[in-house]
């Protein structure tokens, strides 16, 4: 009867032990996944030909009448074509690609004007009456010139005198706003501001 009785108390003590290596074994691998995912993944060296560009050096020429005032937030430049008065403002703002396209910028300076938006094709043949030119730099500069818009007989209206100048797959929007009577003088002015417009040293 004793030696019966060590005999069950043997194979309950193996049985012991094998459930103490199961759990041992489970904490384990729970372990070892833990590690696993927590494990930083090595820093990757940037590359020379990843290293950010450096952003271009616009150059212009600043209308003889004009005030060039110091550039601010997103404004490269900005001028004022009227100095002691501030009635009228103009800035060269880059940005990146096309900046929406031509269509929906037309249409936000309307807006901006107060005005009502026509429908895309009337919009289109619009701005295929708009002069275009290259700069001195050997830039694309699409004019929107937006002083025809709106009630004739208000010379006092808000309009808009703007350009559109790529600059490889990026942008440079100058814009010219002001009351109509103040704005429409300046014209020319404008429009050797944006022939001007140039990379470093090029003349």
């Amino acid at each position: 009867m004793l030696k019966q009785q060590k005999l069950i108390f043997r194979e309950l003590q193996a049985v012991f032990f094998l459930l103490a290596l199961v759990g041992v074994s489970a904490i384990a691998c729970d372990g070892r996944s833990e590690t696993v995912y927590q494990e930083k993944a090595p820093a990757i060296k940037a590359q020379p030909g990843e290293q950010a560009q450096k952003a271009p050096q616009f150059k212009w020429q600043c209308p003889p009448t004009w005030q060039e005032l110091p550039a601010s937030g997103l404004r490269l430049a900005a001028f004022n074509p009227l100095p002691g008065d501030d009635t009228l403002q103009c800035t060269i703002v880059p940005l990146k690609g096309n900046a929406g396209g031509l269509q929906s910028n037309t249409a936000r300076w309307l807006e901006q004007m107060g005005e009502s938006v026509p429908d895309e094709a009337a919009l289109d043949r619009f701005l295929k009456t708009q002069e275009q030119f290259e700069s001195i730099g050997a830039f694309s500069v699409q004019i929107v010139d937006l002083s025809a818009w709106g009630k004739k007989n208000n010379e006092q209206r808000l309009v808009i005198l703007a350009a559109i100048i790529t600059v490889g797959e990026d942008s440079l929007f100058v814009k010219l706003i002001g009351p109509y009577s103040l704005l429409l003088p300046q014209k020319e002015a404008f429009l050797q501001l944006c022939r001007s417009i140039r990379l470093g040293d090029a003349s």
